[in-house]
């Protein structure tokens, strides 16, 4: 099953963890994750100087070892003044085509946060 993951609200929240576990488990399930896009406060998950570093470390890991896209949502980061100079590895601008994109492909799509 292919899975597009929405994350909102700020870093560090409950519903952070559970999308990580979420993906986590579906990547060793078998499944695909074709997009984690972050949105709202949310994208302050992927700059250089996030509020949460150990789950943004954990983010990194999940990108690196399963081949997962994770994106900023660029209307978002541009508001929270994160441009493509204070993006973390791993982590990229987009815009909400690209979330369209992907749950245009997506079996499932899902929505941590609030």
């Amino acid at each position: 099953m292919r899975f597009a993951i929405m994350l909102s609200g700020p870093a560090g929240q409950a519903s952070h963890q559970h999308a990580l576990k979420f993906c986590q488990a579906a990547i060793s399930a078998g499944h695909q994750l074709l997009c984690v896009f972050f949105i709202g406060d949310a994208v302050k998950s992927g700059a250089t100087v996030s509020p949460a570093a150990a789950e943004q470390l954990r983010w990194q890991q999940l990108a690196s070892t399963a081949d997962v896209e994770l994106t900023l949502c660029s209307g978002s980061a541009s508001h929270c003044a994160i441009g493509t100079e204070q993006l973390a590895d791993h982590f990229a601008l987009g815009g909400l085509g690209l979330w369209q994109d992907a749950i245009s492909q997506a079996d499932r799509c899902l929505r941590f946060g609030n």
